[in-house]
């Protein structure tokens, strides 16, 4: 049985290679039969320490536990170190057991490092054998458990052929042959398949057919005399012979079928068989194909025929299922290797648009559907479209509904951050919105060849809006940085030179920036129109040189607003932006509260009454925290009185305190009470804890509440 088992020791380390696992056979007394393939060193931890070549007793009794033949139990060696063991079908005189270890489930590799960094005596099994394991998810997992089950089929072949050693030698060399063929790039199905058929002599032809969609399946490979006429025949599940077995996943064979009409496939392309055996390829639990084959000659075939092609069958949907994982590895890398790239080239970018161009690319690319889009809301709710494969009126037409879709988008939405699959024109459409924390930075919508795309693309799609949307957020950051920089220096400029004209701007920036917020306005509108107000009296080639292109637009459109000669209807005509608006209103009131009468006549009437009114309550609120300084003067506590009947404060904290009132800063302070700023600090930690309040403007407001007037100079 030499030879046997030697066929048995490649497959087996083909199968140990494509797993991951250390595969070993044994017999039920416990004996190795073959050497370990794979992780070798593991076998050290299955084998007795007394008793070389030979299983632990634990596990020799655990060899025979009743389990089903040629399917894997799972077992567990110690906790969360598991194993698959499998009983080879096989006469008594030839029962083996096939034995593969170890693998760990891949949601439990945290709990059980933390189990193992406990447990002091396993700790050294643990740090042996984490990196040489495989950590499994339930698809990984039964994939295997599929892979072992056909491996288990071919072991049963192999350990029975020594019943008929000269046929069983001609097999083995097929099996070898074919198991060297099994993961051998650039080979097909004809060249897996031929050494079977050159060992059978009862058979005239055989075939390979392989599923083409839903319920259509065609002939890919054939090999025997006049085989070449069924290459490209298709038939439909549930026709004929082939049709049955793909539609029932069970095999079958059948003699003196000539004249049964199932047969039709075959007569119909000029074949005529005597005697027919199928075998549906299978692939997670579906049929992917069938092998199929017969004689011409003869009205029946033997069991050999039978067994040996059931083995045939069980290795190629091993076959279909490791080409199925190396392509998807492949998709994966490839995917990983574009994602890593695109963030490289994203980290580089300068400009908004060209990170939103590469994005479109890699989003074709990936989709290879006929057109990719992102929209980009903008300001002022004017929205924009950058795409490829969208003729003009079509990208209008498409921009419109796309707005209309996420108009209003908002933070805990049913698809905030999340791709979906939609339809336009009959194409289906994935999109994914460009999220940076709560806010809404685009939408990226990708046309694909099938709607099936849409599970295997979303998660990466999503990946990769990700990578885009902190890209544009930074550009846009960097963008607002250096214009925020260029409009410090320029009110700057103005303090230094217009002097009160400096104090005003920065009282209606401030203005500007709580009534957009209270408007509603989006926190960049909000932000544009405060510092419009600071720098709406330079010349537009100064803006346009000095600020970003939307901040001097913004700014200019205010210096419009000035415009008096324009009449009331053509002012409710008038299409400048809110922020632009706000901004000229927050201008007016300043300039008018300092006797400088400068009436933004190009303002919306609806939108300065709104204005008005919050100025109004501003106002309110304002008195109410100032005391009437007309009242008597006898009406009010002194303040030195007032601060002694809280009985909170020591006497260098009322000082302090008098001197906050009127305003002095704390070096004013420091220099009038002969100490240090820290020590000032420390006062004022001292004098908001006790009263209660946050800041210095609630402590003010809180003085004057209580009746305290400052000290006349």
């Amino acid at each position: 049985m030499g030879q046997h088992l030697h066929a048995m020791q490649k497959l087996q380390d083909t199968y140990a290679s494509q797993l991951g696992l250390c595969l070993v056979l044994t017999g039920k007394n416990g004996r190795f039969m073959t050497r370990a393939s794979g992780e070798a060193k593991i076998i050290k931890w299955l084998e007795d320490p007394g008793h070389p070549g030979m299983l632990r007793m634990d596990l020799r009794q655990l060899a025979h536990h009743k389990r089903e033949p040629g399917w894997p139990l799972e077992t567990e060696y110690k906790p969360g170190i598991k194993a698959l063991v499998v009983e080879i079908p096989a006469d008594d005189s030839e029962a083996a057991v096939l034995w593969a270890c170890f693998f760990t489930e891949a949601r439990a590799r945290r709990s059980l490092r933390s189990y193992y960094e406990q447990d002091v005596d396993a700790a050294f099994l643990y740090r042996e054998l984490r990196n040489v394991m495989p950590e499994w998810n339930g698809e990984k997992k039964r994939q295997a458990l599929d892979t072992l089950s056909g491996m288990a089929e071919i072991a049963s072949v192999l350990l029975s052929a020594d019943r008929q050693q000269n046929q069983g030698k001609g097999q083995l060399s097929a099996l070898r042959d074919m198991a060297f063929s099994f993961d051998r790039k650039g080979g097909n199905l004809r060249e897996t398949v031929a050494p079977y058929f050159d060992q059978q002599q009862e058979i005239d032809f055989i075939g390979i057919a392989i599923k083409r969609d839903d319920t259509h399946y065609q002939v890919q490979e054939t090999l025997g005399d006049a085989s070449y006429r069924l290459r490209g025949a298709a038939f439909s599940s549930g026709e004929g012979f082939l049709g049955q077995t793909v539609s029932t996943g069970q095999p079958g064979l059948w003699g003196g079928v000539r004249r049964d009409p199932r047969v039709q496939f075959f007569t119909q392309n000029n074949l005529y068989p005597e005697s027919l055996f199928c075998f549906p390829i299978m692939q997670e639990g579906a049929s992917v194909g069938v092998l199929f084959g017969g004689s011409a000659v003869k009205a029946n075939l033997s069991e050999e025929i039978y067994d040996f092609g059931r083995t045939l069958a069980a290795m190629l949907s091993s076959r279909f299922i490791f080409q199925a994982l190396q392509e998807e590895r492949d998709r994966l890398y490839l995917r990983l290797s574009m994602l890593v790239e695109l963030s490289r080239a994203l980290a580089e970018a300068r400009e908004v648009k060209m990170v939103l161009l590469m994005l479109i690319d890699m989003s074709l690319q990936l989709t290879q559907g006929d057109f990719s889009a992102v929209l980009m809301p903008g300001t002022e709710r004017k929205a924009k479209l950058l795409s490829r494969g969208l003729a003009q009126g079509t990208a209008e037409s498409y921009m419109q509904e796309l707005a209309g879709r996420y108009d209003d988008f908002i933070a805990g939405h049913s698809f905030f951050g999340e791709a979906r699959l939609t339809e336009y024109n009959g194409i289906p459409v994935l999109e994914c919105p460009l999220v940076y924390h709560s806010r809404l930075i685009g939408v990226l919508s990708s046309g694909l060849v099938r709607r099936s795309d849409f599970d295997q693309l979303r998660g990466y799609m999503q990946a990769l809006c990700a990578t885009a949307s902190t890209a544009v957020h930074r550009l846009e950051a960097e963008g607002e940085s250096d214009d925020r920089d260029a409009v410090q220096l320029l009110a700057l400029a103005t303090r230094r030179w217009s002097g009160e004209d400096g104090r005003l701007e920065e009282s209606a920036a401030k203005t500007a920036r709580e009534f957009a917020r209270e408007f509603g306005l989006p926190e960049g509108d909000v932000r544009l129109a405060g510092e419009a107000c600071l720098i709406a009296s330079y010349d537009a080639a100064v803006l346009r040189d000095a600020v970003g292109e939307e901040l001097a637009s913004i700014a200019l459109e205010v210096q419009d607003c000035r415009e008096e000669e324009k009449d009331q209807a053509e002012t409710e005509g008038f299409s400048w932006r809110e922020a632009s608006q706000i901004a000229a209103l927050a201008l007016e009131s300043a300039y008018g509260q300092s006797g400088h009468t400068r009436r933004m006549s190009r303002v919306r009437s609806a939108l300065r009454d709104q204005f008005m009114a919050f100025m109004e309550k501003k106002n309110q609120l304002a008195a109410k925290l100032i005391l009437n300084e007309t009242a008597e003067q006898e009406e009010l506590r002194a303040p030195i009185q007032a601060v002694k009947d809280l009985h909170v404060l020591s006497g260098r904290e009322e000082e302090v305190l008098e001197l906050v009132v009127t305003g002095a800063s704390n070096r004013e302070i420091a220099e009038k009470l002969y100490i240090s700023e820290h020590t000032v600090k420390n006062h004022m930690t001292s004098i908001l804890h006790k009263l209660g309040v946050s800041d210095r403007a609630q402590l003010i407001a809180t003085v004057y509440q209580m009746g305290f007037s400052p000290p006349q100079n």
